[in-house]
């Protein structure tokens, strides 16, 4: 159980940080125009474009790995595993 739990752990956090990235190129978006440099502005925007498909690629493999389980047998896996735990 544990590997599975260290990667939903690191599917949880490769979503995160794209949700932030997504928040702050809004909140970019959402300053003043005369606030930064528009070449520090359109260098943002691509670093947050670029790392967010590092990030959309890699969560994809992490959740193709996390969910290629059927569910059938996804639910009878933990079933043993609770089945046991409630032994112990």
């Amino acid at each position: 159980m544990k590997p599975y739990a260290k990667e939903m752990k690191r599917l949880s956090n490769l979503l995160g940080d794209d949700h932030g990235l997504a928040l702050f190129r809004e909140r970019l978006g959402e300053l003043p125009e005369d606030t930064l440099p528009e070449s520090i502005t359109e260098t943002l925007h691509w670093s947050i474009e670029h790392r967010q498909n590092m990030l959309h690629g890699e969560a994809y493999r992490v959740g193709y790995r996390v969910y290629a389980e059927k569910s059938k047998r996804f639910r009878q896996r933990i079933e043993s595993w609770w089945e046991i735990r409630s032994v112990e």
